[in-house]
C-alpha cells in the first residue's frame, strides 16, 4: 500500500494542464506488461507541468509514472490519480536532489541499479518497435474472423447436478429419480458440491465450461433426460438438462484486446527465438558465482 506521505494533495492545488495528464492515466491504468511500451507511444508531450527547485516535471514524466502504478492508482477517481502522481514526482525530485547532494549517485550499488533500469528502459522501447507498432488493427481483425470461424456457435445446455463420493451414491440417487424423486430436493439433501443451496443449479454452459466428461456427458442429454454416473475429479455426477442452445461466438469488441495481448506474445515470442540464435548465454548454478565452477560438467562427464 502506498504510503500516506504520497497521498498528501500538493499544496494550490494541481496546474490546470494536469488534468490532461489525469486523463492519460485514465487511459494508461490497468495495462499489462505486454501492453505498456505499446502505451509509452501514445505519452504525451514533454511540455512542464510543475518545476522543483528549477528541475522540471513534464507530462511524458506523469503518464510514464502513471505506468508504473497503475495497479495502485485504479481505485482513485482521474482527479486524485493526478494529485497523488503530482505529489510523488515533486517528492522524487526532492528526494533525488538530496540523495545527489549525499553521493548516493556514486555508490557502486547505485551504478548497479541504473545498468538495471536502463535495460528494462530499452527493452521496453525495442518491444514497442519491434512487436507492438507491428500489429496492426488490420491483423487483429484478421486474428478475430479466423477464431470466430474456428469456434462458430457452440451448443450450451442449462444443467443441473448432484455430486456424491461414489458410483454406488450415484446410481442409487438415479435410481431415487426415475422413482419419481424430485431432482431440486435430493440434491439438496445429498450433493456434496456447493450448487447444493440451489437445488443443484448450474446455469448455462459449455464444452470449456466445465470438465470434459461432464461436458460429454451434459451435451449428449436429451432435455429431461438424467444421465449414468459421470466421474470427475470432484467425484459423481448426476447431471440433467432443462434446456438448450447455440452459444454465438464472442463479439469483436469483447476479445479485441485479449487478441492483442496473444499477438504481442507470439511476436515477442519469435523476437526473442530470433535474438537467442546469435546469443552465447550461460546461466551459473544458483548459489555459485561467476569465476567458480559452475556450469562446468560434473565429474566424470564431458561436455560434447
Amino acid at each position: 500500500m502506498m504510503c500516506e506521505f504520497f497521498l498528501r494533495p500538493v499544496a494550490g492545488g494541481a496546474p490546470r494542464r494536469l488534468l490532461a495528464a489525469g486523463l492519460v492515466f485514465g487511459a494508461l491504468s490497468g495495462l499489462t506488461l505486454a501492453q505498456i511500451p505499446g502505451a509509452m507511444a501514445q505519452a504525451p508531450s514533454h511540455d512542464v507541468v510543475a518545476t522543483v527547485n528549477g528541475s522540471p516535471i513534464t507530462e511524458a514524466d506523469v503518464a510514464f509514472t502513471a505506468i508504473d502504478l497503475a495497479d495502485t492508482l485504479e481505485q482513485y477517481s482521474p482527479e486524485q490519480r493526478t494529485r497523488i502522481l503530482m505529489d510523488l514526482l515533486i517528492n522524487q525530485k526532492l528526494m533525488a536532489a538530496a540523495a545527489e547532494k549525499a553521493g548516493i549517485a556514486e555508490s557502486k550499488d547505485f551504478e548497479q541499479r541504473m545498468v538495471l533500469m536502463r535495460e528494462r528502459t530499452l527493452r521496453d522501447f525495442y518491444f514497442n518497435e519491434q512487436v507492438q507498432k507491428k500489429i496492426s488493427d488490420a491483423d487483429v481483425r484478421a486474428a478475430y474472423d479466423k477464431l470466430a470461424a474456428e469456434i462458430g456457435a457452440q451448443d450450451e445446455v442449462n444443467a443441473r447436478h448432484i455430486l456424491l463420493k461414489s458410483k454406488e451414491e450415484a446410481e442409487a440417487v438415479i435410481k431415487e429419480l426415475k422413482g419419481g424423486g424430485d431432482f431440486a430436493k435430493l440434491a439438496a439433501e445429498k450433493s456434496i458440491g456447493p450448487s447444493k443451496a440451489n437445488g443443484g443449479e448450474l446455469g448455462f454452459l459449455g464444452r470449456g465450461d466445465v470438465a470434459e466428461p461432464f461436458a460429454d456427458a451434459a451435451l449428449s442429454l436429451e432435455i429431461g433426460q438424467i444421465s449414468d454416473p459421470v466421474e470427475t475429479d470432484f467425484g459423481w455426477h448426476v447431471i440433467q438438462v432443462s434446456e438448450k442452445r447455440k452459444r454465438e461466438a464472442p463479439s469483436f469488441e469483447q476479445v479485441e484486446g485479449e487478441i492483442r495481448q496473444h499477438e504481442a506474445r507470439r511476436h515477442f515470442l519469435a523476437l526473442i527465438d530470433e535474438l537467442k540464435k546469435d546469443a552465447k548465454i550461460e546461466v551459473m548454478d544458483a548459489g555459485k558465482p561467476a569465476g567458480s565452477d559452475a556450469g562446468k560438467p560434473a565429474a566424470g562427464e564431458e561436455k560434447k
